[in-house]
């Protein structure tokens, strides 16, 4: 039979008693249970112990952290034109010209709405300031495009002759999508001051690592 033992009887689980001499006579079997408010105060002022093997999951789910990370893709947002914003009279050729955009990255017009716009267009409409139909018009004055694919890529102003005499045109190439600073070249070439903000990873790897993570600590 299995007996219960309610700790220091009637003092029960306190301060200034003697609970060695409450023990000493006592024998104490598997099996046998300590009165529960004596379990509770126990648990309660017991601190948690880190285990060896759970230091060790520990240290393990922060290494694989550690090496996935440093692979997770990074994108930069660019705004266009910098502190000018998307207008005429500016020399987008050479604003773009020291810049590395890569798929992931972002493109930023802004500008006040309804004094201009955004027009994707190909090489020889981008040349030639041919204004594609008015539905194709990107207008917000906040324009965002995600650069999905490699290679040029092709934008102007469709209001009145914005893209023909005041140079209201942009061509870029975009590159493989980067990786973060910790495999980048060792020389990258560094934007332009206010060039691109905005910098974040890629939330899918992201969730891949932590997911990996715990699963190791879950072992």
């Amino acid at each position: 039979m299995a007996t219960e033992f309610t700790v220091g009887h009637d003092q029960e689980w306190t301060i200034n008693f003697n609970y060695e001499a409450w023990a000493k006579d006592k024998v104490f079997h598997v099996g046998d249970e300590l009165g529960r408010d004596a379990e509770e105060a126990y648990i309660q002022r017991t601190p948690l112990v880190s285990t060896p093997m759970t230091s060790k999951r520990f240290v393990g789910a922060m290494a694989i952290l550690a090496f996935v990370l440093p692979v997770v893709a990074m994108a930069t947002e660019f705004t266009i034109g910098d502190d000018q914003g998307w207008t005429i009279n500016f020399d987008y050729e050479a604003w773009a010209k020291e810049k590395v955009f890569h798929v992931g990255d972002k493109l930023v017009f802004k500008y006040t709405a309804g004094r201009h716009n955004v027009f994707k267009v190909n090489g020889t409409a981008f040349t030639n300031c041919t204004i594609p139909p008015a539905n194709e018009a990107i207008t917000t004055g906040n324009d965002v495009i995600t650069l999905a694919t490699l290679g040029r890529k092709w934008y102007i102003c469709g209001v009145n002759d914005h893209c023909a005499n005041y140079g209201q045109k942009l061509v870029i190439t975009v590159l493989e999508e980067s990786a973060s600073p910790a495999l980048a070249p060792s020389n990258p070439t560094a934007p332009a001051p206010n060039s691109a903000h905005g910098i974040s990873g890629s939330r899918y790897q992201l969730l891949m690592a932590a997911m990996v993570a715990l699963a190791f600590l879950a072992i």
